[in-house]
Order: C-alpha cells, then sequence, then structure tokens
C-alpha cells in the first residue's frame, strides 16, 4: 500500500464519517432520554396502579415509601373529563374535584413519564382541595391515559399546549376569572408550566418546582447522570432536531423568570435535589427577582432537606421530596401562596391537614 497516497484519503473518510457517527451517537441518546413511558396506571408496569385522588400510595424511584401516611391526604368527590386541544388531534384526561363553582382553581402539572395519579400531585391536591379549592389535574400528551401522540416527551416544547389547554378550559368550561386559576407543577411539570408562563401573559399566578433554567444544562447532567459523555449533549439536542423536529432548547423555562412582570411566581428548589440541582432555581429565582414589577409577587423557598431509601443506592434523595420530608411548611406555604395570589377566602372550618410521616434517616 502507498501510504502517501491513501493516507489522505483515509484522514478524508474518518473526517466524513464523523459527524455521522456524533449524530447517530446523539440520536441513540435522543432516544433513551425522549423516550415516553405511559402505562403509569398499567397492573403490570404502572409505577402508581390502583391511585386515585381518595386512595394512593406514594413512590420514589420505584419503590413504595411505607413511612408515608396519605390517609388524610385524600380527595373523595371528583369528576372524570376529556380536555381536546384546538387544532390537534390531542385529548387530555383529567380529574376534575369541583366544590366551589367558578371560584379559585388550581391546575395541578405532573412531571416526565408520570401523570395525574402521582402521588406528587395527588398530595398536593389534597391539601389544596381541604383548603376550599377547587382541583384538577391532567395527563400530559404521551403520558397516562391521554392521546399517545408519537411516544416522545419533549421536555415542555409541545406539552405546554396542553396546560395552555386545560387553563382554558378551567376559563371557558369551569367559568372561572383567569385571576383566580392558578398552576402548580413540579419537575418537568414545573418547566412546562414556566414555559405556559412565558407564551400565555394571562396567566397570572403559578407555583413550580424544582424546574430546570435552561435545557442544554439539564441534558449534560442527565447525561451524567445516565453514563453518557456530558460532551454528547449538543449531539442528542440536533438528533432531535433532524430526526424528530423537536428543538427542545427552542423554549428555555428561564423566560417566565425574566418576564415576570405584574404577575405571581412561587419558586421551590431544594439544595439537596440530585436531579435538578440547585443551580437552576437560584438562576430562576434572580432572574425572577430581577424582572418582577410594582404589582406582581416572587417567592423563593430553598430549603435542605432529603431522605434515603433502601432501594435507591446513589445516596440521599432530594428531587420532589419537599412535600414528604417537610409536609407541614410545604402544606402552609402551598395553600396561603394561592390563597393570597388567588383572592381565596378559607373555609369557615379550615384546619391545615396533620402529616403523622417520619422520614428515615
Amino acid at each position: 500500500m502507498n501510504w502517501s497516497r491513501e493516507l489522505p484519503a483515509i484522514t478524508l473518510l474518518i473526517l466524513l464519517l464523523l459527524p455521522s457517527t456524533w449524530l447517530l451517537l446523539g440520536t441513540e441518546i435522543y432516544s433513551q432520554v425522549a423516550m415516553a413511558s405511559p402505562k403509569c396506571l398499567d397492573d403490570v408496569d404502572g409505577e402508581h396502579f390502583g391511585n386515585q385522588p381518595n386512595s394512593y400510595d406514594v413512590t420514589s424511584y420505584g419503590n413504595d415509601l411505607e413511612w408515608v401516611n396519605t390517609s388524610n391526604y385524600g380527595i373523595d368527590t371528583w369528576a372524570n373529563i376529556t380536555i381536546s386541544i384546538e387544532g390537534e388531534n390531542i385529548e387530555l384526561a383529567a380529574w376534575y374535584a369541583e366544590q366551589n363553582p367558578g371560584g379559585p382553581t388550581v391546575i395541578l402539572t405532573h412531571g416526565v413519564r408520570s401523570c395525574k395519579e402521582d402521588s406528587s400531585i395527588l398530595m398536593p391536591g389534597a391539601m389544596l382541595y381541604n383548603a376550599g379549592f377547587n382541583v384538577i389535574a391532567f395527563d400530559m400528551r404521551d403520558h397516562g391515559e391521554s392521546t399517545i401522540e408519537d411516544m416522545r416527551v419533549s421536555a415542555g416544547q409541545k406539552e405546554w399546549r396542553d396546560l395552555i389547554a386545560v387553563w382554558e378550559w378551567v376559563r371557558d368550561i369551569g367559568g372561572v376569572p383567569e385571576e383566580q386559576i392558578g398552576v402548580f407543577g413540579n419537575s418537568m411539570g414545573a418547566a412546562t408550566v414556566a414555559i405556559a408562563f412565558a407564551q400565555e401573559t394571562s396567566m397570572q399566578v403559578i407555583w413550580i418546582e424544582a424546574s430546570w433554567y435552561d435545557m442544554d444544562r439539564i441534558v449534560r447532567s442527565e447525561l451524567a447522570r445516565s453514563g453518557f459523555p456530558q460532551n454528547l449533549a449538543t449531539a442528542a439536542i440536533w438528533a432531535g432536531i433532524a430526526g424528530a423536529g423537536e428543538d427542545i432548547t427552542a423554549l428555555p423555562p428561564s423566560d417566565a423568570a425574566q418576564n415576570v412582570g405584574n404577575r405571581s411566581m412561587y419558586l421551590l428548589h431544594n439544595k439537596m435535589d440530585e436531579r435538578i440541582i440547585i443551580d437552576h432555581g437560584e438562576d430562576m429565582c434572580a432572574d425572577a427577582k430581577d424582572s418582577v414589577e410594582m404589582e406582581g409577587r416572587v417567592e423563593c423557598w430553598m430549603p435542605s432537606t432529603s431522605f434515603n431509601n433502601s432501594g435507591y443506592t446513589d445516596g440521599p434523595i432530594g428531587h420532589i421530596v419537599t412535600m414528604l420530608t417537610m409536609t407541614d411548611m410545604y402544606e402552609q406555604n402551598l395553600v396561603n401562596w394561592f390563597a393570597n395570589e388567588l383572592g381565596h377566602q378559607f373555609p369557615l372550618e379550615y384546619q391545615p391537614i396533620a402529616s403523622g410521616s417520619t422520614p428515615p434517616l
């Protein structure tokens, strides 16, 4: 072989293959990161099988947390409804607990590969319902009992339209004024709420718990958590654009924090969150405080709390656990925030719920 002639050709071939290999790796990563898991209530694979607003178990990373007492955190009366999205062939499954027609109502938005029967939705829902609010929870597309569109999640890039459809339903069908509709979300649900808040300026009051600030950072941390090199983040993002037509960075939650104006935003982020680290919450809070105007309001709560789970070997759990480890304070902050911002009057007989739960050390 004449290496003086062959080497340039081999080098050129390698250079031509590198982008393809890079994109191929990115495609594999994107397919794993974006894969939906709609079997939330499945009797075989469903993590939340058997959960209903009046009776449910608390799970974390697939393990039952038997020390959590949810017996007092239930909703006895609710209706199952379906909400259509205008201009899309999507139907959203929801449950609606109405006790004060036309009165202050809070929409609950679940996280990735979860559903409206997740305990992290049912528990705050019960706290709010007990305080006299109407509450509604829904399954985002490709989750739970809602329409399966393409078996992919888009990190809020499409799901925010689901939330807007529910918000409009509460306003138009539920008869609730815009200024009395609150929106709650945690994890990807929080990011989805933030994106919707940025897109729909008539949305007035939100509570976002453990949202990411921007997708590039969260992709890098998720790659590291899953054992992939972080420098493949750009490849995964481009693979989403090229293969699925989804730019998961197009609408960052930070847009909401930078455009609070005369509206109200509550940010909860645990300093010990191992999935979405505190930097995201700190940056969201700083931006929100810079952008809020005279008639708006921003509150930031950044506790430091966690618990150990024998079924989870990578250390303490801190993602979406504040409602479990600091239950009474969580309930107080949650119901007071929405009461103050939505103009809600507590029922005369209202009493906070006593948790009776003791997290393992």
